[in-house]
């Protein structure tokens, strides 16, 4: 039997965790394989997942990470080429300033702002967007032209721009924008690393915020959905500044991680009340200890 061996190329890596991001080994690899595209090709990722996952929020720290330009859109039903090449500037025109009445859209900006610096892309939710405007994305994704007027393109420079398209998977994309993005799935954050996150960015007690997160997990499951930890993270901070009884508190957890009546229900379960109430006595042994 031979054994091979092979040298990895060095190459400079993205140190998410330097900017607060948890990454797990999948989305690291996505991450060190999207790099490693060669300069002629578009570096695009497709993240798909639940909401509050940190699809988004990918895209803001490889910016921070890559020293990049981050333009960001948010799509809808509506977004189309006006959003995407060439729009009309609305204030311009009511302002009858003919000369700035076209603004460029979001791949122009790209394209515009590639050509000196780095840039990442980031458009989000494109599960919204009609799946036109994927057709639209195709061209730019494959050649990187945008075209801003008739018979006329603005050249991407690919090898500055990362471009992370994010979907919450409320439709099926076409097999035409799959085949040119590397696509990155997450799952549900584990529990310890989002009590963790939300600890080191609110400086909040972990034994409060552990409680909590277990009360709005519970509360979620009951509805068979999913609580992010943006709102788990919101509940923390609400709890810990302004709550100032039991009642506040459940009240707070409610608020934040319950979406129909079956939440509601759920919130007065023992095994919610008996998470809100530990939680409580948490917060005030910790405030009597600052006071």
């Amino acid at each position: 039997m031979h054994l091979y061996r092979c040298r990895l190329r060095e190459r400079k890596t993205m140190d998410l965790k330097q900017y607060g991001y948890w990454a797990n080994q999948q989305t690291q690899q996505a991450v060190r394989g999207l790099m490693a595209l060669p300069a002629h090709r578009m570096r695009a990722l497709l993240v798909t997942g639940l909401p509050g996952t940190g699809k988004t929020h990918l895209a803001e720290v490889l910016a921070k990470a890559w020293d990049a330009t981050f333009l960001y859109g948010l799509c809808h039903s509506w977004t189309g080429a006006d959003e995407l090449f060439t729009g009309i500037n609305v204030a311009a025109v009511v302002r009858g300033d003919a000369d700035n009445a076209m603004q460029p859209g979001l791949l122009a900006q790209a394209a515009e702002a590639s050509q000196s610096g780095r840039v990442v892309v980031c458009l989000d939710e494109i599960d919204k967007a009609p799946e036109a405007t994927e057709c639209l994305l195709l061209d730019w994704l494959q050649s990187g032209r945008v075209p801003v007027a008739p018979g006329c393109h603005v050249q991407t420079k690919q090898d500055n721009v990362i471009v992370v398209l994010t979907s919450n998977l409320q439709r099926a994309h076409s097999d035409a924008l799959i085949r040119r993005c590397r696509r990155l799935h997450m799952s549900k954050l584990p529990d310890n690393v989002v009590i963790d996150i939300i600890c080191q960015r609110t400086q909040i007690q972990k034994g409060i915020v552990r409680l909590i997160s277990r009360a709005c997990n519970l509360v979620a499951d009951a509805e068979g959905a999913h609580v992010s930890l943006q709102e788990i993270e919101n509940a923390c901070i609400e709890a810990w500044q302004t709550a100032r009884s039991v009642d506040d508190l459940r009240n707070i957890v409610t608020a934040w991680a319950s979406r129909s009546e079956t939440g509601l229900q759920a919130c007065s379960t023992v095994p919610v009340q008996k998470a809100i109430i530990g939680a409580w006595g948490e917060i005030c042994s910790v405030r009597r200890k600052q006071a």
